[in-house]
């Protein structure tokens, strides 16, 4: 007689294939919450749709504001949806640029107004505002006028805004005053173009890309104030795609394989690749604004490339997190699938209000808006083992299967499945629940070399 344990998935997360990975890793683990508890697993909330239908467009941009509503920017149009502090969707109002394409390609609140960026024009209304209809103003334009990317992001109290190869600011005065808008406060080489902003420090990091069919992107790291960049460092990827929030640095997306960066502030190391499939039909990445730092947890979204057909990895809400970085290792884990889940999902942007998340996504011709529903957790969690090899010369007696728990809410319930010498297909084992002792078990007698 053969014992398999595995435990202690919450230190092992999702490992790098089901062949391999590090101790205690598992080959899938979904929308199973290996963090709130350290030692213990549980389904984790579900993600549901929030926003009633209302919302048809892609939305790439989520700003929560501080005058307590949600704003929901589309990447398709001109288009601004509002959740209202009562919980209130509707279409807000409707930006037309004066010329080039009206589409929102990034929002940020900033010293008492809410800026968002089309192709040619950066868009500003005060915060306070009660009729977006005569206070919005196309109050500044860009040089370059972009047609993809205008990333936002605040440092050293300035706004900061790509276009293209160049970096435009908007800057509160300290005296008081309307805020000052330069277009060029520095440029990069003439075939970059700015994807993604970021922070370091007092410093601003740049991520950016040249074309989706070349393998080599760059990051810069700026301290706002000099003629030039001070720091660079180049990799062969197709683009820097994100910057993913942790508590004092960041991780960086970049590329279509699903790789994920450490940054020292002068280099970027690989550290870890999302698994998946990945070829000339599938490829993901993750949206500049998907990201966001929740409950201690670095998320990102993780979705299918625009430019392919399907995702290589299972497309949802990632985590590469830890409750306690003194004791535990950060694992990799899919916390979350969207409302209406598919291997051509696109996740847009996501945000964080107190305890509440927002997940924008695309699904064909459908989008909208998720929120965690705390009522309901996934009906369907699940985690995967890697391959199990004892003695492949000779066949191996498995007698138990045994699953223990803490506690088993009213309606739910375990399931177990095994291959056995690499079946395509999974067969399920009968379980019996204890009770008394808190196990689901199961008495096989199953002989097999190799098992999952």
């Amino acid at each position: 007689m053969r014992e398999i344990t595995i435990n202690q998935i919450n230190q092992g997360g999702i490992a790098d294939s089901k062949y391999e990975g590090e101790r205690n890793s598992v080959a899938k683990s979904v929308c199973l919450d290996l963090h709130s508890q350290p030692g213990v697993i549980q389904a984790n909330y579900k993600l549901t749709r929030d926003d009633g239908g209302l919302i048809n467009e892609f939305c790439k941009s989520i700003v929560v504001s501080s005058n307590g509503h949600v704003y929901f920017f589309s990447s398709e149009s001109g288009k601004i949806w509002r959740k209202s502090s009562l919980g209130t969707y509707s279409l807000y109002y409707t930006t037309a640029a004066s010329s080039g394409e009206s589409k929102i390609l990034d929002a940020c609140e900033y010293e008492g107004y809410i800026y968002w960026a089309t192709e040619k024009f950066l868009f500003r209304v005060a915060i306070t505002s009660t009729s977006w209809s005569t206070d919005v103003v196309e109050w500044k334009q860009f040089d370059n006028g972009n047609k993809y990317y205008h990333p936002i992001k605040i440092a050293r109290s300035k706004l900061w805004i790509g276009d293209g190869n160049q970096v435009a600011n908007v800057a509160a005065p300290l005296g008081g005053g309307d805020a000052i808008f330069v277009s060029n406060a520095l440029d990069l080489p003439s075939e970059q173009t700015i994807k993604t902003l970021g922070s370091i420090d007092i410093q601003l990091a740049i991520g950016t890309y040249v074309d989706n069919n070349v393998n080599k992107t760059t990051i810069y790291r700026w301290d706002t104030w000099s003629t030039s960049w001070n720091m660079d460092d180049t990799i062969e990827e197709v683009g820097i795609n994100a910057f993913i929030p942790v508590d004092n640095y960041f991780f960086v997306q970049a590329g279509k394989v699903g790789s994920i960066y450490s940054y020292d502030y002068n280099m970027l190391y690989l550290t870890k690749r999302v698994p998946g499939t990945y070829d000339l039909t599938h490829a993901s990445r993750v949206s500049p604004n998907a990201v966001a730092f929740y409950k201690q947890l670095p998320l990102f979204g993780m979705s299918r490339d625009e430019s392919i057909s399907q995702s290589g990895a299972i497309p949802g809400i990632y985590s590469l997190g830890t409750v306690n970085p003194r004791l535990y290792n950060r694992v990799l884990s899919l916390e979350y699938l969207t409302s209406t889940y598919s291997n051509t999902t696109l996740i847009g942007a996501i945000a964080v209000k107190g305890n509440q998340l927002f997940v924008t996504w695309k699904d064909g011709n459908n989008a909208g808006v998720d929120i965690l529903d705390y009522s309901t957790r996934y009906p369907s969690s699940y985690l995967e083992s890697r391959v199990i090899y004892l003695d492949r010369s000779a066949a191996n007696v498995y007698t138990d299967f045994v699953v223990g728990y803490v506690e088993m809410p009213t309606g739910c319930s375990v399931k177990a499945y095994i291959k056995q010498n690499y079946d395509s297909e999974w067969k399920e084992i009968s379980l019996t629940q204890d009770t008394i002792h808190n196990i689901f078990f199961s008495s096989i007698q199953l002989e097999s070399s190799v098992v999952e």
